[in-house]
This record gives C-alpha cells, sequence and structure tokens, in this order.
C-alpha cells in the first residue's frame, strides 16, 4: 500500500510517529556529516522544499532517512564511506542497505542515493530538483 492510499488521518498519524521519533537526539557518523551538512545548505540556497532531516519513515522500525520530503513521497541517502571500505560496501551493510530501500518502497516512497563526491559536483542537488520537479513542485 502506498502512502497516499492511506486515508489522511492514517497518513498523519504515521507521519507524527514518525516525527515523534525523529526527535530523539542520534549520534552523527561522522564519515558523511560534512556532507550531509553541504547539501542541506545547497537546498536552502536553490530555495527547494526543506528536507525532514532523520525522519523515521517505517514505524515501528527504526529506519532513518537522512532527508525526506513526505509530501513528495520522496527519501535522500547520503552514502558516505564507499571509497575507504565503509558500512555501505560490505555484504551484510549492502544486505541491510536493500532492505531499507524495499522497506521504504513497500510505503511509497522512492529512495535516491547520492555520494559526498555527487553532493561537492553539485550533481545531487540537480538530481533533487528533478525529482521534486516531477513530483509535483513548482519552485
Amino acid at each position: 500500500m502506498r502512502v497516499e492510499e492511506l486515508t489522511p488521518e492514517t497518513q498523519a498519524a504515521l507521519f507524527q510517529v514518525g516525527a515523534a521519533l525523529s526527535a530523539t537526539p542520534q549520534p552523527r557518523r561522522s564519515s558523511t556529516s560534512n556532507a550531509e551538512d553541504l547539501l542541506a545548505f545547497q537546498i536552502r540556497a536553490h530555495k527547494l522544499p526543506l528536507a525532514v532531516q532523520q525522519l523515521i519513515f517505517a514505524p515501528p522500525r527504526k529506519f532513518r532517512a537522512d532527508f525526506a520530503w513526505p509530501e513528495f513521497n520522496l527519501l535522500l541517502e547520503v552514502q558516505g564511506g564507499a571509497f575507504i571500505g565503509g558500512r555501505h560496501t560490505s555484504g551484510s551493510g549492502f544486505e541491510a542497505d536493500c532492505e531499507r530501500r524495499c522497506i521504504a518502497s513497500t510505503f511509497g516512497f522512492s529512495m535516491m542515493e547520492v555520494t559526498p563526491r555527487h553532493i561537492k559536483q553539485g550533481k545531487a542537488i540537480e538530481w533533487l530538483r528533478l525529482a521534486l520537479w516531477r513530483r509535483g513542485w513548482k519552485g
């Protein structure tokens, strides 16, 4: 079932639970915090819709999205550590990422994945602009 197929009341309750769980402070991953900060700056500078950061998108699971636009059913993950043998490049890490993507999909979300290099090169912000525009944003 997609998020938009849920009743408005159920959608509101789902996002309230996610927002409440997201408000719990979590330690930042040092390998991507600079990239996430840069992308957040680019989003503001390009006047794109502001994202919810660290949204728990599949309660009761505690999967968090680095950036989320629930109104556009869009999530964005910054995959740090790809070139230094980070978590996302191990077999178990890759498998866990596959599970997250599949669960996000069952909730009706599309998940974009970018690297810090994509952010620094300006590719991520352009892909994000296009994804939001194709989902109805008219900024």
